[in-house]
């Protein structure tokens, strides 16, 4: 017979699943990355299946909005960390369409193109109403004519 978590194992897993989020902001701010990617470890010991989906999307999420105000010279540090701790949440839970189109968008700006249509592409079968993915695959499909263009 299953388990069930007690009442406060409950609480106490709601608990560290909503300061998640919230620490991982405060480490990018700080410039640690080290420490936001410890965050993604702590994720397995959230027993609930929904909060942890919900706390390792949560911290990319938070990563991608820091990408975004970053330096160009931190920025490839912080797409490095994104990509091995999202491909590390892929890898526990291979057909989540949000973690593979946020996969699909970090690899794409590390310039990883065949591997970011992959995860793109995967994402869009999964869910073809991923708001996001699509606009990406645009995006996608213009680098790779650019790139034709330059190299030939």
């Amino acid at each position: 017979m299953a388990r069930r978590p007690s009442a406060s194992s409950r609480q106490a897993g709601a608990a560290e699943t909503s300061e998640l989020p919230a620490r991982a902001l405060e480490l990018l701010v700080a410039d640690d990355l080290e420490g936001y990617r410890r965050l993604f470890g702590r994720i397995e010991s959230i027993e609930d299946v929904h909060r942890r989906y919900w706390a390792g999307a949560s911290l990319v999420e938070r990563g991608l909005k820091a990408s975004a105000e970053l330096t160009p010279a931190r920025l490839p540090a912080l797409l490095a960390t994104l990509a091995a701790s999202t491909l590390e949440l892929l890898e526990r839970e291979p057909s989540e369409p949000r973690l593979l189109g946020y996969a699909g968008e970090i690899l794409y700006e590390l310039s990883s193109l065949d591997a970011a249509e992959a995860m793109l592409s995967a994402a869009r079968r999964l869910d073809p109403q991923l708001d996001r993915v699509e606009r990406n695959r645009d995006a996608l499909a213009v680098r790779r004519r650019l790139q034709q263009r330059s190299a030939g």
